[in-house]
This record gives structure tokens, C-alpha cells and sequence, in this order.
């Protein structure tokens, strides 16, 4: 009887061993409705879904059609591309429980990565309503110039969030800064033995591999882009070159390409508002 006891208790160790070594394994994604506004005069918000995912070694957040274009070039063995999602400029990877971010980002159409230390401070308040059946508490804190109100719930314990913001105790269901020109919503989650294969959409960008620079290269970098649109073309003789516009216009002269650029321009600076302000390009200090 006495042997008994001891073989099952060492069973019962053993299981306790095995679901933790199973659920450190697992990759658990949430998928976050942003509704946001790239200009922040404009009345109605763009919207987007993004995925955070995390497992046993890192953190990543990242846009849900890059997910799904990958999963679909996988399946048909294509190579299709999209561009930077507009809601968040920077898609992220970071180690977990790591305040280190490597930014993934676009400037036209070069891929880059850079990184940034993003420490957030919460202050926890006692104000609380309930959700779905899930409790939920307010949280406050400061981040990229602005002021971010969470809803979050200790009835999932886990302390990741959309984008930078980890680091309380439990799920954000609910995020917003105070001028609601940023808005996340959880829509669901789930739960996989395997994490997500990211190579291809994330670390590169479907075949382009991201170049290193720092913040501040990278903010320089978007001055560039912008004083030098169709610099190309403003550099070879009419005739020999024709673009043709999203709304399907051709331009194949350096007095419409003119017009373009200006007016692409005054989009670029009108679409000056990103989630972290310390990433606003300085656009005065562009040559046009």
C-alpha cells in the first residue's frame, strides 16, 4: 500500500511536469480590433485587426492580413506582397518579459527594423465593471506623449498586451488613449502547440530582408523619402518613363509629376499621427 502511495504521487508529479512543460510550449494569440486615426482632424476612424501573439520566448505584434497573405502564398506557393499596415507604423518583436522592442517598419519602399526601450508605468485605479463575465479594471498610464486608459481582467493572467503595452496583471481587453485617436478592442483568443512561422512577413517582409538603423536614422530617413518622391523620374527626359496613379490617372510629364508630389506630400504631412509621438517626422525641417 505504501508503495502505491509513492507511485502515485510520483505519477501525479510527473503530469503536474508535463502540463507546464505543454503550456510553456504553447503560442497564445489574441486578435485586437484598432480603430485609428492617421489624421487627427479627421471624424471617422480607418480600422484594422492585429494579432498579438506570445509564447515561451517572445512577444510579436503584427497585422492580420500579412498573417493571413503569408498563410495563403504558404498554401499556393506564391509570392505576393503587401505594404506596411497604416494603423500602427511599426510591427514588433520583442524578447518576453523584455522592455526592448525591435520596430519593423516601412519608408517607401525599403523595409527597416530599429530598437527601443519601452518601459510602461501603470497606475491601477479602483474603478471596475464587468464584461462578457470577465472582471474588469481600470488602468492609467503615459506613453508616446499621450494618455492611455486600460480596461484589463485578472481572470486571464497574463500580462502581455496590444503593442508596447505589458506589464499589468492580467488581459487588456479594452485600450484608448485620452483624444480616442487610438482604440483597441479585444475580439477573441486562441490557443496552438505551435507558434506562428513569422520569417516571412515580420523579421523580412516577403523577401526583403530589414535593414538595421536607429530612430532617429529612421526619422531622417522619412525626410528623405519625402523631399525625394519620384526623384527618378524628375531626373530622365518626358517620354521616357509613365506612372500611373492609384485613381488610375497617367502621368508621364514633370509638370503633372510635379502636382503629384505636392500632392502626396500634403498627404504625408496631414498622416502625421502616429500611436508613439516621439515617432512624428519632422516635416518642417523638409526641404519642400
Amino acid at each position: 500500500m505504501q508503495n502505491m502511495k509513492y507511485i502515485l504521487k510520483a505519477f501525479i508529479m510527473f503530469l503536474i511536469a508535463l502540463v507546464s512543460i505543454w503550456g510553456q510550449a504553447q503560442s497564445q494569440k489574441f486578435y485586437y480590433e484598432l480603430e485609428f486615426k492617421l489624421d487627427s482632424l479627421q471624424k471617422e476612424p480607418y480600422k484594422e485587426n492585429y494579432v498579438l501573439e506570445s509564447d515561451k520566448d517572445y512577444t510579436k505584434f503584427y497585422n492580420l492580413n500579412f498573417y493571413e497573405l503569408d498563410s495563403t502564398n504558404k498554401k499556393f506557393n506564391e509570392t505576393s506582397q503587401i505594404s506596411l499596415p497604416m494603423g500602427v507604423y511599426s510591427l514588433l518583436k520583442r524578447k518576453k518579459n523584455s522592455d526592448v522592442n525591435i520596430n519593423y517598419v516601412f519608408v517607401g519602399s525599403h523595409y527597416y527594423s530599429f530598437m527601443t526601450e519601452d518601459k510602461i508605468t501603470w497606475e491601477l485605479t479602483n474603478e471596475v465593471k464587468l464584461h462578457d463575465g470577465y472582471h474588469l479594471q481600470k488602468a492609467i498610464t503615459k506613453f508616446g506623449k499621450r494618455q492611455w486608459v486600460a480596461w484589463f481582467s485578472k481572470d486571464v493572467n497574463i500580462n502581455v498586451g496590444p503593442y508596447k503595452f505589458d506589464g499589468l496583471p492580467g488581459l487588456i481587453f479594452f485600450l484608448h488613449d485620452s483624444n480616442n485617436n487610438y482604440s483597441f478592442k479585444l475580439l477573441k483568443s486562441t490557443r496552438s502547440d505551435n507558434s506562428i512561422d513569422t520569417r516571412d512577413f515580420l523579421e523580412s517582409n516577403f523577401g526583403k530582408k530589414p535593414i538595421q538603423v536607429t530612430a532617429e536614422k529612421y526619422l531622417s530617413l522619412c525626410i528623405n523619402h519625402y523631399n525625394n518622391l519620384y526623384n527618378d523620374q524628375m531626373n530622365i527626359p518626358d517620354g521616357q518613363w509613365k506612372i500611373e496613379t492609384q485613381d488610375g490617372r497617367l502621368i508621364s510629364s514633370k509638370s503633372q509629376l510635379r502636382g503629384l508630389i505636392e500632392s502626396e506630400q500634403k498627404i504625408l504631412k496631414n498622416r502625421n499621427n502616429p500611436i508613439d509621438k516621439n515617432l512624428i517626422i519632422p516635416y518642417k525641417n523638409a526641404n519642400r
